[in-house]
């Protein structure tokens, strides 16, 4: 009987299935067989074989999103099929499978390279459940960085609407956030009291400087160390405010 099946053809790398390409290592064929069966049954495109060795053949080939490995596998046994497959595909998930163990044995699992380890017998919806984070987290490793802006210790994300103190997270609202992205866009040069006005809250509120003032204050409360000594969001006096290059840039 074939060590290697897939009942239907597994996509392309560039064509990613909905969700996730996924290989099984498992020595024993029946379990190797069923979990085959149910992972396709649940819309997984699934490859299985009987030996790290194969494993390592075939993960060189094909993009799997995960790997379900068996640390019973004979030929590389399963830990040095794990480290050698994290080697050779430092992105690719892998899900240890085995029997229960000690937290030595565990640690020693996961050191190798595995990012889960389920213990036999398992629930196959948590398997699924696993395997499917898994996949998240795969996917998410492999997409493009974000752009982002950064000045001194300020990264902002446009795209996700972020912004980051030294790597750290800072809540703004709707409005900061537009602000701020406006002024860091263009670092060191003022825009007018007008123009935030108008681009932030629309040209009815062109006048009212208070609103804008209020807006900055709390912006600063968030990024600046010193209230007394702001060095990013800084006045030009009589014009409006800009985002300020620290010198050692």
């Amino acid at each position: 009987m074939s060590d290697c099946a897939a009942p239907r053809p597994i996509s392309s790398p560039i064509e990613q299935p909905a969700t996730g390409r996924i290989l099984i290592v498992e020595a024993e064929h029946e379990t190797r067989r069923a979990l085959h069966g149910a992972l396709h049954e649940r819309g997984f495109d699934v490859l299985d074989v009987s030996s790290g060795d194969k494993a390592l053949g075939l993960a060189r080939t094909i993009g799997f999103d995960a790997v379900i490995l068996g640390i019973s596998v004979p030929v590389s046994g399963g830990i040095e099929a794990c480290r050698e497959l994290r080697r050779i595909l430092p992105l690719l998930g892998i899900i240890a499978v085995g029997p229960r163990v000690d937290e030595a044995g565990r640690i020693a699992v996961l050191d190798s390279g595995a990012d889960d380890y389920v213990v036999k017998p398992y629930l196959l919806p948590e398997l699924t459940s696993r395997i499917r984070a898994c996949v998240r987290r795969v996917r998410a490793r492999q997409l493009p960085e974000e752009p982002s802006i950064r000045i001194g210790e300020i990264a902002l994300y446009p795209v996700r609407r972020v912004l980051e103190k030294r790597g750290r997270a800072v809540g703004l609202t709707p409005k900061e956030f537009s602000l701020l992205s406006l002024l860091m866009r263009q670092p060191g040069v003022a825009a007018t009291y007008e123009q935030l006005l108008r681009e932030v809250w629309g040209a009815g509120r062109a006048r009212n400087v208070d609103f804008l003032r209020t807006l900055v204050r709390r912006l600063r409360r968030k990024i600046e160390d010193d209230l007394s000594d702001p060095k990013y969001l800084l006045t030009e006096n009589h014009v409006g405010y800009y985002f300020a290059v620290p010198d050692a840039e």
